[in-house]
């Protein structure tokens, strides 16, 4: 995993590097870290080598971690998560709600952003106990001060929702499917003169 995240890493700093000589910049591109390579002493050195290398903006670059990511050896994993937050990265908990939610670990943690779990997003229009879930994170990200993220939005009532309950960034099939870098710089193209 160690490797495959090394790889996964350099293409995304090279992707950076390229869409913005193509004029194609994009504002923020997040990269999904195993708990193994947070825990490698030396992660985010290498991290900051693959930056310096492509000439890429730190700044541009989101470590998305999950909640089972902190239990194995917190105090490496919060120590590299620090380092890469004074590099200049953004740092973010990803699949919120789902895993193992310690509320005293959260408050030690480096983190720019909350991604609230798509299966509470989903259910959260008709549901009554996972509408809670959703403003009670919402409110507990708020508090803390760290920007929120709702993942698996798929549909504009989801979308509709997320705004009433003051959720301001989302995700999902509503607004792209994944794509290969390739259908990303027409995408990115296409939309040129929508955004600016």
């Amino acid at each position: 995993i160690n490797q495959l995240g090394h790889w996964v890493l350099d293409q995304t700093c090279q992707l950076l590097r390229q869409l913005d000589q193509q004029g194609l910049s994009v504002p923020r591109i997040a990269v999904n870290v195993s708990h193994l390579q947070l825990q490698r002493e030396n992660f985010a050195t290498e991290v900051q080598n693959l930056i310096e290398t492509h000439g890429c903006s730190p700044h541009r670059l989101e470590i998305e971690v999950t909640e089972s990511t902190l239990m194995g050896n917190p105090e490496t994993t919060i120590a590299n998560m620090t380092q890469l937050r004074a590099q200049g990265l953004r740092m973010a908990i990803d699949d919120f709600g789902m895993g193992y939610s310690s509320l005293s670990m959260l408050r030690k943690l480096p983190l720019d952003c909350i991604k609230i779990d798509r299966a509470f997003v989903t259910n959260a229009p008709d549901d009554a106990d996972a509408d809670a879930i959703v403003r009670a994170i919402l409110a507990m990200a708020h508090a803390l001060r760290l920007d929120t993220l709702a993942e698996g939005v798929e549909t504009e009532r989801h979308a509709d929702y997320l705004v009433e309950a003051g959720c301001k960034m989302a995700q999902g099939y509503l607004y792209a499917r994944p794509m290969p870098a390739d259908e990303l710089r027409r995408y990115l193209a296409s939309q040129r003169g929508i955004h600016s």
